[in-house]
């Protein structure tokens, strides 16, 4: 949701030896003198054109940036006349503000991330690519079969083309404070844990510590309220596709998600608080116990924990169970596509090479080596299924070896995260006005008819 934060295969090392060979065929002409050679002959000899692909993504902080300039130097080591250079890394509320003024005003770098959830309001940003060029174009052997389909097809647009490869997805789970539930003898949340327990539990927390560790992180933001909701059974969409949030259950539901802040056992989130983002950095420091956030967040997790003063271990649970007796999370992820401007930001240069170049690109950047690197490190539950191993061993090292079970238990009940094509419209009329319903200033109908009032129009 909020990303707020291998070896090399062997038919790569074809691309090399095509290098190898084009320097012997350019020592054969050489050796011959200066004899006329047609143009196209000429071009050939000197080898792909180098390239430079600058690269837009949104980094929770430093650890991120790393992430991603590292990733980026595997397309450079598979095809070494290509560099991805990362130009563009603002936080995930900064990005979603910027990129709209970058597709009016044709400014989008070469390669751009997307999430799953605003992909058919951004889809004029891509240049959509076809599954034939995916295969012909990139990297021998690439087949989509690789990945998990439920994103696959969530970077779509509406015409059904592929515009853009996913590196993650996930379910939101709930994080936990291990160290603190241990010290207060409290139960660790497990599978088939209730709402009921979660509340009780961080109220206990609450209690038991003087009020110095609040028992929950309340995000004010949209995408854990909708998990909240649908794992109570609302839905917040019509069957036509339409938003419709502004109902006397969504509205109840949103009452009680706001609950614990009203109860005090969760901190008020400032003004500000409203971009998202904001509850991470209240767990990380162990002044709570728990929050949502899904499996593309535990780099930044990691590394905020292990150089702050709690140093507490981490726990994951699936979301508590519903009515249904089930834990239902919404399923979302991104990935990064061609823009629009690949062909402006490049004049001169032979388009069918640029966009061969390209989507060489954003393979290598979702590919089994950076896939295996960004699981490893924890910063994406990989799209890969074959890669997914990595980060379950990274949660292992961390003292969490039940991981598998949790993961798999909260996936099989999940479902999609499906939005409209308004959805950074709708994101930002309901964020206005979550921390005044946390506050008290304003009503959980007045908030959700705002939303529903205020969706603004589809994403450029």
């Amino acid at each position: 949701m909020n990303p707020r934060r291998a070896l090399l295969p062997d038919p790569i090392r074809s691309g090399r030896s095509r290098l190898a060979a084009l320097a012997v065929s350019a020592t054969l002409v050489t050796s011959l003198g200066f004899t006329a050679i047609p143009a196209s002959q000429a071009t050939a000899a000197a080898g792909p054109t180098p390239v430079t692909l600058t690269w837009q993504m949104w980094t929770g902080g430093q650890a991120d940036i790393n992430a991603w300039n590292h990733d980026a130097s595997f397309v450079h080591s598979m095809f070494p006349w290509i560099t991805v250079k990362l130009t563009y890394d603002p936080a995930w509320t900064g990005y979603w503000v910027k990129f709209p003024v970058e597709i009016s005003s044709n400014t989008e770098t070469d390669l751009v991330a997307m999430q799953s959830l605003r992909t058919t309001g951004f889809q004029s940003a891509f240049t959509p690519v076809s599954t034939s060029e995916l295969t012909t174009d990139g990297i021998p052997g690439f087949s989509l079969m690789a990945y998990n389909q439920g994103i696959l097809n969530g970077l779509k647009n509406t015409a059904g083309q592929q515009v853009a490869l996913p590196y993650d997805f996930g379910p939101i789970l709930v994080f936990y404070n291990k160290t603190a539930f241990l010290r207060y003898h409290i139960p660790l949340p497990a599978n088939g844990w209730t709402w009921a327990q979660f509340n009780r539990d961080i109220a206990a927390i609450y209690k038991d510590s003087k009020g110095t560790i609040y028992g929950y992180a309340d995000d004010p933001y949209i995408d854990e309220f909708l998990d909240y909701a649908t794992d109570m059974g609302a839905h917040y969409l019509t069957p036509s596709g339409a938003l419709k949030i502004n109902t006397p259950q969504m509205a109840s539901l949103l009452e009680q998600y706001i609950a614990p802040v009203k109860e005090g056992v969760a901190p008020l989130p400032p003004a500000n608080g409203n971009s998202g983002g904001w509850a991470a950095p209240e767990w990380e420091s162990g002044a709570a116990a728990m929050y949502l956030d899904g499996p593309w967040d535990l780099i930044g997790d990691i590394a905020a924990v292990k150089s702050g003063i709690e140093r507490f271990q981490i726990g994951i649970a699936p979301l508590p169970v519903g009515p249904s007796g089930k834990s239902v999370s919404l399923l979302a992820g991104s990935g990064f596509g061609i823009s629009q401007d690949l062909y402006k930001n490049h004049p001169g240069m032979n388009k069918a090479e640029l966009l061969s170049d390209a989507i060489k690109a954003i393979e290598g950047l979702t590919g089994v080596r950076a896939e295996q690197f960004l699981a490893s490190a924890g910063r994406a539950f990989s799209a890969r299924t074959a890669q997914q191993k990595y980060w379950f061993q990274t949660v292992a090292s961390l003292g969490v070896p039940s991981a598998v079970t949790t993961m798999g238990y909260q996936l099989q009940n999940s479902v999609a995260y499906v939005t409209t094509n308004k959805w950074n419209g709708i994101s930002d009329a309901f964020n206005s006005e979550i921390v005044g319903v946390m506050q008290g200033s304003i009503s959980p109908m007045a908030a959700l008819t705002y939303t529903q009032d205020n969706q603004g129009t589809p994403a450029a």
